[in-house]
């Protein structure tokens, strides 16, 4: 097995490098081979001036849960720091749970400084609805009151109200949404009401399906859940009689399934509720249901007069009510169990997106003997939820445990390809670049499969694992491939390798590529490999030009309705120009949302429709 072309010493002579291109090549590098070390790193880049690096320091930092070891520090730095900073280094405090930050944040909350930007609120904002207490409830309210009704920041500061909020709060904080005039786009403020419990994603993928009726909704949702919701007949009889009547009286509906549903499972709402109101919530379930009555009981007391906010509204309350449908107290089967650790494996194994928070943690406290148990949950023909917790179990117990993990290695390599879900994927390289050098020899063996999804992911994880093989597979895929594509050139800078010099300089000179990506990529490389080269000064400028251009992007200076073009080098043809602009480069793929055609969403409703029927001849006879 290689070793990595990089050690942590090496690494470390780059986090005071004039270039800000360089920097966060070496912090980067460090976190992900050397994370256990690269806290002094992250430490010492608080104070970069460029504040992107000091984003991705104090998301490290924050992503350590070692709030005794970093508070202290990212505290420290708060007290001085504006703009942009202030706000990344408050999220990371909250995160951290360190409340000594609470007056800090508040002082620039209290009032509310017309001038403060808007990355800096959004992040002060998030960050008080983390921490919580009274105080922070009190400013997020008095922000919520003082916001104009059409402002950008309104979803924003009403998920930081939620998080934070006691149960008392939940009617004001519906009442003061429900006073908004929302935007047609307004299914974004939709998704922020489940936000509290994670449902956000499937009530936004629910506002596009909920007007082709109650049985499509329902059938889209178990497909995305993993399991079908557990809805009476009665009630989807009352849903298609409320969306007849153009989606009046859904809630009471939906209240008065989720009651039943509770009440069947004995679980001790009132109990939850009285703790949650104590500032002793609990976690997971024992939070979600008391969440999910009092913010369905809150709509219900409230009709909403606007048919379009009714029927997106419909979509929350559908998904708050199918998620409840399908879960259950996690907690509870913990403390009865016999073998905790059988009962943990099988929690972490359910299909069910949302389980028992502290689950993953426990597995990963088993130790590397559990790694077994995990592989052979793994199933690259199919995704489920319980395959994705066991992969981030997997890529925690890599880096607890070098070695442990080595025989996981074709599965996960298996599980990237086109088809798969993008969540999977995601997770499956995170845990292969845990692994370290023992991925590469696979991974490199698969870099020239037939599936564009596994060229993309692989050659992410050859570049956080850089080694000389890692470098010359991502090489020769390139230089295979039909045209220049940017994965296999930003991958191949990750490694930091001298072979990648001589190959992007040829593309420099051939003018194919984006100016300002090949000078920050050319940069980067000659800087760490102490290389020289007539254009370096070039390549600066045309890089710190850039950077200007996307900070002033970024906080809101640049005009608006015109954007500024990216720098090119002096007297480029135009000929380059129209050629790069033709190009369809590939990036890293983003989750995408779960689709279900339209044919087989009529097929379930139909089939439904004539199961209820069935149902209904039963009990007259």
């Amino acid at each position: 097995m290689e070793q990595l072309l990089w050690t942590y010493d090496d690494l470390m002579r780059f986090i005071d490098h004039p270039d800000a291109p360089v920097r966060r090549w070496a912090l980067a590098r460090l976190t992900k081979c050397f994370p256990d070390q690269a806290g002094a790193a992250a430490i010492a880049l608080l104070d970069d001036p460029n504040t992107y690096i000091v984003f991705r320091a104090a998301e490290f930092l924050a992503d350590t849960g070692d709030a005794e070891r970093y508070g202290p520090v990212l505290l420290d730095r708060l007290r001085s720091a504006q703009g942009r900073r202030l706000g990344y280094l408050a999220q990371a405090l909250a995160r951290l749970q360190v409340r000594d930050a609470l007056p800090l944040i508040l002082a620039h909350l209290r009032p509310l400084k017309p001038a403060l930007g808007g990355t800096e609120f959004t992040y002060l904002v998030g960050a008080l609805g983390q921490l919580g207490g009274d105080e922070a409830r009190q400013v997020l309210g008095d922000i919520l009151q003082g916001l104009p009704a059409d402002s950008w920041a309104l979803g924003f500061v009403l998920e930081a109200a939620l998080h934070a909020a006691q149960p008392a709060d939940i009617p004001r904080l519906v009442q003061v949404y429900r006073s908004w005039d929302l935007h047609p786009s307004g299914y974004r403020t939709i998704g922020t009401m489940a936000a509290p419990i994670e449902a956000t994603r499937l009530a936004e993928e629910l506002v596009h399906t909920v007007k082709d009726g109650p049985d499509a909704a329902v059938d889209y949702a178990a497909w995305w859940m993993g399991l079908a919701p557990t809805l009476s007949d009665e009630c989807l009889d009352d849903l298609a009689a409320a969306f007849e009547r153009q989606h009046e009286g859904v809630f009471p509906v939906l209240l008065r399934e989720a009651r039943r549903l509770v009440a069947a499972r004995g679980d001790d709402v009132a109990g939850w509720q009285t703790a949650w109101a104590a500032d002793a919530r609990g976690a997971g379930y024992r939070y979600q249901v008391p969440f999910t009555l009092l913010l369905l009981e809150a709509l219900a007391e409230s009709p909403c007069p606007r048919l379009e906010q009714r029927q997106r509204e419909t979509a929350l309350g559908l998904a708050l009510l199918c998620r409840l449908s399908v879960d259950h107290d996690d907690q509870a089967v913990l403390d009865a169990a016999p073998d905790p650790a059988e009962a943990l494996l099988t929690i972490l194994a359910e299909n069910r997106e949302q389980v028992w928070p502290d689950v993953v943690e426990r597995v990963v406290d088993l130790g590397p003997t559990v790694v077994p148990r995990l592989v052979v949950l793994l199933d690259p023909d199919r995704f489920s939820w319980g395959m994705l917790r066991a992969v981030a179990a997997l890529e925690l117990l890599a880096r607890c445990y070098p070695g442990s993990c080595d025989a996981a290695i074709p599965t996960l390599i298996a599980m990237i390809y086109k088809d798969q879900s993008d969540y999977l994927k995601e997770a499956c390289m995170s845990a292969l670049v845990a692994i370290g050098p023992a991925v590469v020899e696979l991974a490199a063996a698969h870099l020239r499969d037939d599936d564009f999804s596994r060229q993309i992911y692989l050659s992410g994880v050859l570049g956080e694992v850089p080694t000389e093989q890692s470098a010359q597979a991502i090489l020769g895929a390139m230089q295979d491939s039909e045209f220049v594509d940017e994965i296999y050139l930003n991958a191949l800078t990750d490694t930091g390798s001298p072979i990648a010099i001589e190959p992007l300089y040829a593309l420099w000179q051939a003018e194919t590529v984006s100016d300002h990506l090949l000078a920050e990529l050319l940069l980067v490389l000659c800087a760490v490999n102490g290389v020289t080269r007539p254009e370096l000064p070039e390549w600066r400028r045309i890089v710190r030009a850039e950077e200007a251009r996307m900070d002033r992007l970024s906080s809101g200076r640049a005009l608006l309705g015109r954007v500024e073009p990216p720098p090119r080098r002096k007297g480029r043809r135009r000929a380059s120009v129209e050629a790069e602009e033709s190009q369809d480069p590939a990036t890293r793929l983003t989750p995408k949302p779960k689709t279900v055609s339209r044919q087989e969403l009529r097929k379930r409703k139909a089939q439904r429709q004539a199961q209820r029927q069935k149902g209904k001849k039963k009990r007259k006879r």
